[in-house]
């Protein structure tokens, strides 16, 4: 949970009407399995922003882009939101729909080495010497 989450944001994150993209459907079937033990949460609300995904223990966020994206007003609210987001602490990666769908192991392949990156943040250990078990 984020402080000063907006009720009204948290309560929008739950709405069960949100359709993930094929691309954010794919990326979510990887991120439940809990990679390098670290459990994700879809649609999570941070201040007055809902995030596409989001691992509360490393503080990462993970944005995926529709082609509205492209739109100059939606790339600057964009850059907007994460400079906000980022100024928490948070850790922001953001792919494309068509990236994920068209690179899948390199969009995985640069999660794990941002998870590893927070990860040696939060604990100053290397994976190859903890593995981490996520009782979230």
């Amino acid at each position: 949970m984020f402080y000063n989450e907006v009720p009204t944001i948290s309560r929008r994150s739950k709405d069960p009407g949100h359709q993930l993209t094929d691309a954010e459907q794919v990326l979510w079937m990887h991120l439940r399995t809990k990679p390098k033990g670290y459990k994700f949460h879809r649609q999570h609300p941070a201040t007055n922003y809902i995030l596409d995904f989001y691992c509360q223990a490393l503080k990462m966020a993970i944005e995926v882009d529709r082609s509205i994206h492209n739109e100059e007003e939606i790339v600057h609210n964009d850059i907007e939101r994460q400079k906000n987001v980022e100024a928490q602490g948070v850790k922001f990666i953001r792919f494309g729909n068509k990236e994920i769908m068209m690179n899948f192991e390199e969009v995985i392949e640069k999660t794990d080495a941002v998870i590893d990156e927070c990860h040696e943040k939060m604990t100053g250990s290397d994976f190859n010497f903890y593995e981490r078990d996520d009782n979230e």
